[in-house]
């Protein structure tokens, strides 16, 4: 028995080194997450860090704090929501210095981070920042500014540099019936107006003018919307459905006004993207992910989540997100798994063989000594 797992064993480790090899297709390996019994349940909807290092992991029923090997179950009966009519999506949030700020269905909720609770009164906290008009929507750019969509149609903006809102545009027009704003975001002194049906605007931060609009549809055979953006650097990626079932990442490049299809699908639909520290590009979808190397000339699909004891997880990837580790957590209704280019394991190894089993090879401190997925 002993000499059957000391070959497999070996042969896992020797499939692994030909992976490794660049005239190989990349494989990246993942851990299921060791603490998730803690967490109630497996259908993790949203993880994201906290400024201090530490995780947040929302499941169907709970919101969790991970930090250092141990989970925090922040109580949900402490939760008030606020309503935003116009987000009609699933778990999205923004993270900035001293709140999580979490969209689901037409509701907001806040997390005070220092207090570990949620805002018992979300609408009075806006009027604290200064904002006056209730929210249709609410949006958090790179640089952690509060845009604000009021249900009178008004934009306004918290600049988080000086501490003060400012009306952006007093008379907010939608073009196209039925349509509604996806996004607004910033990249360095300009702002991008996202609407539902592919038209995007860009403003300047400082005045609020108008530059242009530029409609992604334009030269489409089939219409698509806009499901959820992200914008990374000039850079905005554009989740898109049509009427034919078929799902697109656009990446649209602000400063030139071109766009391109980074992917085209038919067959599932994609549910979150996210970026590491060195600029690569993490795709979940229904059916599996997709990998972009940082300089762009190649990317990969995976249909499975390959895990380190050789089995894969076929399931509907919900939610992805890159630590500031260098990790990649994918969340599934199976659990929550994890992946460091610095740290591996193989289940497989006994003690007796190299003494593997459960080490992490790594090249980071983490911030406060928190190693991710220890």
């Amino acid at each position: 028995m002993k000499s059957i797992l000391l070959i497999r064993s070996i042969l896992i480790f020797a499939l692994s080194l030909v992976l490794c090899r660049p005239c190989f297709a990349q494989q990246f390996v993942f851990s299921p997450f060791e603490r998730r019994a803690e967490l109630n349940e497996d259908q993790i909807r949203l993880v994201n860090q906290l400024p201090d290092g530490r995780l947040i992991i929302l499941t169907e029923s709970s919101t969790n704090l991970y930090n250092v090997g141990s989970v925090k179950n922040i109580p949900l009966d402490t939760v008030n929501f606020l309503p935003v009519n116009d987000y009609t999506n699933n778990h999205f949030s923004y993270v900035d210095d001293h709140r999580v700020w979490i969209k689901n269905q037409r509701s907001l909720s806040i997390i005070n981070i220092a207090s570990e609770k949620y805002e018992e009164n979300p609408g009075k906290l806006l009027q604290e920042l200064g904002f006056s008009e209730k929210p249709k929507n609410i949006f958090l750019d790179e640089q952690k500014n509060i845009w604000l969509l009021s249900v009178k149609d008004e934009l306004y903006c918290y600049d988080r540099s000086i501490r003060q809102v400012r009306l952006a545009l007093p008379a907010f027009k939608i073009y196209r019936s039925n349509d509604i704003v996806n996004n607004v975001t910033s990249s360095g002194d300009k702002f991008f107006i996202i609407y539902r049906s592919g038209l995007i605007k860009c403003f300047t931060r400082a005045t609020f003018k108008e530059l242009y609009t530029v409609d992604i549809n334009e030269k489409k055979e089939v219409t698509s919307w806009v499901n959820f953006t992200i914008m990374s650097g000039q850079f905005l990626f554009l989740v898109t459905d049509d009427y034919r079932g078929g799902c697109s990442l656009v990446k649209f490049d602000s400063q030139t006004r071109q766009q391109s299809t980074v992917i085209s699908t038919p067959q599932q639909r994609i549910s979150h993207l996210t970026f590491d520290k060195i600029g690569g590009l993490w795709v979940a979808g229904t059916d599996g992910y997709w990998h972009f190397k940082a300089d762009g000339s190649s990317g990969q699909f995976f249909s499975g989540i390959l895990l380190n004891d050789g089995q894969q997880i076929h399931s509907g990837i919900a939610n992805v997100f890159c630590d500031n580790q260098e990790g990649v957590w994918m969340s599934t209704n199976k659990g929550l798994y994890y992946y460091n280019p610095y740290r591996f394991s193989f289940s497989g190894f006994n003690s007796s063989f190299l003494n593997l089993r459960g080490q992490m090879i790594s090249k980071y401190s983490a911030l406060k000594n928190c190693r991710a997925g220890c």
